[in-house]
């Protein structure tokens, strides 16, 4: 099989150990060979091969200004992307994540897959061209309309997969187990039924994808419990260890006040404390939200090496509150990000909330940044970029020889050229208002360039069609 080679030459890469400037990368089947420093960086250059005496030409195509890792979305809903900006009207005085759920059941009532595939493509379109390279899909839509399985139980899984090697992204596919409607087993209700799996036809559906793409670059089969209200904790036990391997397992946990209440009634603890208690978590689970935990909770979760998922957006459109990220991050806990129900599908608009949301609690500057490590932006980025990569199972937390070459391509306004890389980030992260997002690579293609996606125009008038299908009958 002929090797797919490649080479970008970028004036200035983020790399985990700072800016480096003038660098010459080598890309073979999508991972990183080489990276060398060049003395000038012309349109179009010949130097000598690192690894051996072939001259490699760089095209004028390949040449990149700013170079940056691709960022990890750690959690996404796909199909609640068509319902975003569609729920802001009030409901009720006490309107909170459990009202707005109930709009999402009604909106799954007319959802099909063909619906869903279109959803899905233009959502991870949307996700390249705002800087997420890989996503962890937690899906838990399983079941025709009537709550019926399909014939082919993984049929939706298989659908968002295939959606996102369509459109370029690396996805790590997390099927979900979803068999109460609270704690204490209380029966599903009727618009629930769409997301139940008996505990064999999970258990076949992750064999099955697993096999299936167990040899895609691009793609990693998880699993995920959907939460504590939502699984029976001794089944979890049973189910874990059956399909225990070392591919991620993901969790919503903690996300409302109401669900911490109802777990401390039920079982005489918080749900952290009583996951701990019953399950060996390691560095392969991502705890999602986790927004209401205690000191000991955030202790565990750190000492752990858990990855904390927080979905900065979503959580503020929600109402749900903070996560505690002062203690966490100084127990040097994993965290990423993700857009979750894509109110925002944007990297920079998560890292600049996750900052600004701890200002406002502890009414003070700079606070994802110390004495060792100044610059506020840079460790942000960094920190999300390696947690996410360890929550999904990627080898791309950093632009490295033997990493996955995902990256985005910044076009910096003029007013900003004389800048240092340093100051470009944090424009960037804390001041810009249009897209800086140029190109982004995936395992060494090149999916966007020049803002353009090639699916583009198709999606545009199909994903028009589906949405006013919802607003017709929502």
């Amino acid at each position: 099989m002929a090797m797919n080679k490649t080479s970008i030459l970028a004036n200035n890469i983020l790399t985990t150990e700072g800016w480096l400037s003038d660098q010459l990368l080598t890309i073979e089947d999508g991972i990183i060979t080489s990276i060398s420093t060049l003395n000038s960086s012309p349109d179009s250059v010949e130097q000598q091969s690192p690894t051996n005496d072939l001259k490699t030409k760089i095209p004028a195509d390949c040449k990149v200004n700013y170079l940056i890792p691709g960022m990890p979305n750690m959690h996404s809903h796909g199909f609640q992307w068509a319902l975003s900006g569609l729920a802001e009207n009030y409901s009720r005085a006490d309107d909170s994540f459990w009202s707005w759920r109930q709009l999402m059941y009604k909106f799954l009532q007319i959802l099909q897959p063909e619906d869903l595939e279109i959803i899905a493509q233009a959502l991870y379109v949307d996700m390249l061209k705002s800087g997420y390279t890989s996503v962890g899909e937690f899906h838990y839509l399983h079941n025709d309309c009537s709550g019926s399985p399909f014939q082919q139980k993984e049929l939706l899984s298989i659908t968002m997969i295939e959606a996102a090697l369509k459109v370029g992204i690396s996805i790590c596919h997390l099927p979900v187990l979803y068999q109460y409607a609270g704690f204490n087993k209380q029966l599903l209700e009727k618009n629930q039924q769409r997301f139940f799996l008996s505990n064999n036809n999970f258990i076949t559906v992750v064999e099955n994808l697993r096999q299936q793409y167990q040899h895609h670059s691009m793609v990693n089969i998880g699993f995920a419990p959907h939460s504590l209200r939502a699984v029976d904790i001794e089944n979890l036990v049973e189910i874990e260890q059956l399909l225990a391997t070392d591919k991620p397992v993901h969790i919503h946990i903690s996300e409302q006040k109401l669900e911490v209440d109802s777990c401390i009634t039920h079982f005489k603890k918080r749900p952290v404390e009583l996951l701990y208690e019953k399950l060996d978590i390691d560095h392969k689970w991502s705890l999602i939200h986790a927004t209401h935990t205690d000191e000991n909770e955030i202790r565990l979760m750190a000492n752990s090496d858990a990855t904390v998922g927080l979905c900065i957006t979503t959580e503020a459109n929600l109402g749900d509150g903070f996560f505690n990220m002062d203690s966490f991050s100084k127990s040097n806990g994993s965290w990423g990000i993700g857009s979750d129900s894509h109110i925002s599908i944007d990297a920079v608009e998560e890292l600049r909330w996750l900052e600004y949301g701890q200002r406002l609690q502890l009414k003070q500057r700079a606070c994802y940044a110390s004495e060792n490590k100044k610059n506020t932006s840079q460790n942000l980025y960094l920190d999300a970029v390696k947690g996410g990569a360890k929550s999904l199972g990627f080898k791309q937390g950093d632009i490295a020889v033997g990493e996955k070459a995902d990256f985005v391509s910044l076009t910096v306004p003029y007013c900003y050229q004389e800048l240092t890389p340093e100051q470009i980030l944090s424009k960037w992260i804390f001041s810009k208002r249009e897209n800086w997002i140029e190109s982004v690579m995936v395992s060494g293609c090149w999916v966007v360039k020049n803002k353009q996606h090639i699916l583009d125009d198709f999606l545009r008038e199909n994903y028009a069609k589906i949405l006013n299908k919802i607003l017709s009958n929502c």
